[in-house]
């Protein structure tokens, strides 16, 4: 929102005042903005008090910090939707899906993604496109949903060509390079590959059958085929790594949805518990919170949870890696120091590698013991055992992200504690 002139602020302060709940929201925002944040927090709370959407949703994602405060979110939340907030709707589904602070419920979480996006919520097409992917890539209506939300949503732009150039149903190679072009002209970081993929895609019959929502719905209800064949690679440390996992296109789909949230990654300090830049670690990083989560990435981590085989509420938040060029991880390990964050949560007793991407060379995952170099396919999954199966920590995991030599890698990471994860 942007900044009011002295004028137009006084006006809006008056407004609010006689208690006009959308002044009181624009004036909440306004005085966030300039760094007034308890005087925004007051004014946002009495435009909740009126059930304004956009107040409830904001108030609820100011509670997103505390996992103890999440059913006071989700009250919020729930409120929002009901005033037709489409980012309440979408905010409840992934909440649901993950089940943060909540039990989960699949189906429940359907029907407010349903009713966003039969309410011409781009993003909510997105997700339900990518969720009947989960299940069937081959699903005729993936693509005609993806066509019609990529005009307005980059993710969706960057999963339909992506389909293109795998060859997948329904979606044609003209539509897919117009896409292109506009992921390009935005500086897409993947634009890159999927235009080389384009290249060797073959042009399809595109069908433009009418969606059918109801059949829709109960697809989306389908369990997913999920491959839990595990290739040991090491007794000690206890590697193994599971093929194909998650389909390509939503391997692309992760990129895409969390690559504007990257930043210079760091590291826990042994000492302190505090997150601090080191030599040690040159990349990029992002933690996917509960305001960044959307049911995609919640259904990810719980079909990488079900793999893993721990549970998904013991998982912390995924965390996106991107090494460019001659960028590493030095030698480390995933288990934490002692202290209130392990006595908490417990230990990270499991690590989670997804492979989002293979289009580079180095940058291997290599294990000091024993002399591994450990390198998957997109849609592969690497999982290692931190601790022994006493529960110590096993000193044995000590590993590394060998330098990129050319292209960029694409990683997702989640670790896995010993007790339910409380944020």
């Amino acid at each position: 929102m942007a900044m009011f002139t002295p004028e137009k602020l006084a006006e809006i302060r008056k407004l609010a005042e006689s208690g006009d709940a959308n002044a009181q929201y624009a004036l909440a925002a306004s005085l966030s903005q300039s760094g007034s944040r308890d005087e925004s927090r007051k004014w946002l709370e009495k435009s909740a008090a009126q059930d304004h959407g956009d107040a409830l949703y904001t108030l609820a994602t100011l509670q997103f910090g505390s996992f103890d405060a999440m059913p006071g979110a989700i009250e919020l939340l729930e409120r929002a939707a009901a005033r037709g907030n489409p980012l309440a709707r979408r905010q409840l589904a992934a909440i649901l899906i993950a089940g943060a602070g909540v039990e989960s419920d699949a189906e429940r979480a359907n029907q407010f993604l349903l009713g966003a996006a039969r309410s011409d919520d781009h993003a909510a097409m997105t997700e339900i496109a990518a969720a009947l992917t989960l299940q069937n890539p081959d699903d005729p209506d993936v693509s005609p949903l993806l066509r019609e939300a990529a005009s307005r949503d980059g993710t969706a732009a960057a999963v339909f060509v992506s389909r293109a150039a795998l060859g997948r149903p329904n979606t044609d190679t003209h539509t897919a390079k117009t896409f292109l072009s506009k992921l390009s002209a935005a500086r897409y970081p993947h634009a890159a590959f999927l235009e080389d993929g384009l290249r060797e895609a073959h042009h399809q019959t595109v069908s433009d059958a009418t969606l059918e929502w109801d059949a829709i719905s109960t697809r989306l209800l389908d369990e997913s085929t999920i491959n839990t064949k595990a290739e040991a690679l090491s007794e000690r440390p206890h590697i193994k790594i599971y093929r194909k996992v998650v389909p390509p296109e939503l391997c692309e789909y992760v990129i895409a949805h969390t690559a504007r949230l990257l930043a210079p990654a760091k590291i826990v300090d042994p000492v302190t518990g505090q997150s601090r830049p080191d030599s040690i670690r040159h990349s990029y990083t992002a933690t996917i919170g509960l305001v960044d989560v959307d049911t995609i990435i919640a259904r990810i981590n719980r079909c990488v949870a079900e793999i893993v085989g721990r549970p998904a509420d013991h998982g912390e938040f995924l965390s996106i890696l991107h090494y460019q060029p001659g960028q590493e991880y030095k030698r480390h390990y995933d288990w934490l120091p002692d202290g209130d964050d392990v006595a908490r949560n417990g230990q990270r007793a499991a690590t989670a590698l997804l492979c989002l991407n293979d289009d580079y060379e180095g940058g291997e995952t290599h294990f000091v013991t024993p002399d591994l170099n450990v390198r998957g396919s997109t849609g592969d999954l690497i999982v290692f055992e931190n601790v022994t199966s006493d529960g110590a920590i096993d000193r044995e995991t000590q590993h590394a992200g060998l330098p990129v030599k050319n292209g960029a890698k694409w990683m997702a990471s989640r670790w896995f504690r010993e007790r339910i994860y409380r944020f």
